[in-house]
């Protein structure tokens, strides 16, 4: 056999071969390849997508964090002020009471000590009226004892 006959067989065959793989083989494959690039963009469109939404998702969320923050703050500041008036409330009221209490206090002792004047006047009544016995009972009559020490007591009620 020739050399040039064996190549040329080759080469015709390796041509049919080529051409059956191009009819057949080959537009399947691209196809496939086709679908496998269209379904990759479309992964990688999808994926920005989603990158885009989760940065907004993102923003959206430390727009809400910050907004919280604030009305956290402000919740603070109404409570501290609600602390201190009813702080101040209470100062009041426990001054008041204690002013009642000093003021009832002072009238129990008005009281006691109007009472105890009183006491002190009889007592010392009692007791000038046996001085005055003892003094005038040798010198004196009886009757006139008695009205003096009437006058005394009557005068000594005034005070």
């Amino acid at each position: 056999m020739n050399i040039n006959a064996t190549i040329f067989g080759q080469l015709i065959s390796f041509i049919l071969f080529v051409l059956f793989c191009m009819k057949f083989i080959w537009p399947p494959i691209i196809k496939l390849i086709k679908k496998r690039q269209k379904k990759v963009y479309n992964s990688l469109l999808l994926v920005k997508k989603q990158k885009n939404k989760l940065l907004i998702i993102k923003k959206k969320i430390l727009n809400k964090i910050k907004n919280y923050k604030i009305k956290s703050k402000q919740i603070l500041k109404k409570a501290y002020k609600k602390k201190k008036n009813i702080i101040n409330e209470s100062i009041k009221i426990a001054l008041l009471k204690k002013n009642k209490i000093i003021k009832s206090g002072s009238e129990e002792l008005l009281i006691k000590l109007n009472q105890e004047q009183k006491k002190l006047k009889k007592h010392s009544v009692l007791l000038i009226t046996q001085i005055l016995k003892k003094i005038f009972n040798k010198k004196l009559s009886q009757d006139y004892l008695n009205c003096v020490i009437n006058k005394f007591k009557k005068d000594f009620k005034g005070f």
